[in-house]
């Protein structure tokens, strides 16, 4: 399902074109809005940056969807946010989008915490790293749940941004939550120091 979702929102957003181009003067988030799928809208601010010396603008863009029929007979309207990447030229004229992930409500909407350029793998550029937690309050567990996420860098990007799932896990912060029957769980990695400490001592020097 996610990958007929990801066709049809490049295809949106891209149609019949491998570049999108910015208008003289627009701002990253004039620019995002005005591209934007009609059935999406902006969640958290427009970021943009530069990333081993490629000018970016990262977008998170949240819309509803629904499960397939046969899977949800009441048809439920759930929430998720896009992560996306828009990769500038030289002249910050022309733009090629990637998706870098989904991010599917648990208990809460997902709160996009930290967004930074770290080292974490053998090579000498850094990867982007997005820190995102929820909320979590039910009768059994409550608490914030931390969740680490590292992509890797390519010179050119693609469609969709590698998940670097097992560095990932090295520093995931997980659940710091209480449980109901008593057991408590610290998490080791709740802010971007955390993280590139936990990287540090894993080898990875900034």
């Amino acid at each position: 399902m996610f990958k007929l979702f990801l066709f049809l929102f490049i295809c949106i957003i891209n149609v019949n074109a491998q570049k999108i181009s910015r208008y003289k003067g627009e701002s990253a988030e004039s620019f995002i809005l005005r591209i934007k799928p009609s059935s999406s809208i902006v969640f958290d601010k427009v970021i943009e940056t530069s990333w081993n010396n490629t000018s970016v603008i990262i977008a998170f863009l949240s819309e509803t969807y629904l499960l397939p029929l046969r899977d949800d007979p009441q048809q439920t309207a759930y929430k998720r946010v896009i992560a996306t990447l828009y990769a500038s030229d030289s002249y910050k004229k022309n733009y090629t989008v990637s998706i870098i992930d989904t991010l599917i409500e648990e208990e809460s909407p997902p709160k996009i915490e930290h967004i930074f350029f770290a080292n974490a793998d053998n090579d000498k550029d850094k990867e982007l790293i997005i820190l995102t937690t929820w909320d979590i309050n039910n009768p059994s567990v409550h608490g914030k749940l931390y969740s680490t996420s590292i992509y890797d860098y390519t010179q050119k990007l693609p469609k969709k941004l590698v998940f670097l799932n097992d560095i990932s896990s090295n520093v995931n912060g997980g659940c710091d939550c209480i449980w109901e029957i008593g057991r408590i769980h610290k998490s080791k990695f709740k802010n971007k120091e955390d993280i590139i400490n936990g990287l540090q001592s894993l080898g990875h020097t900034q």
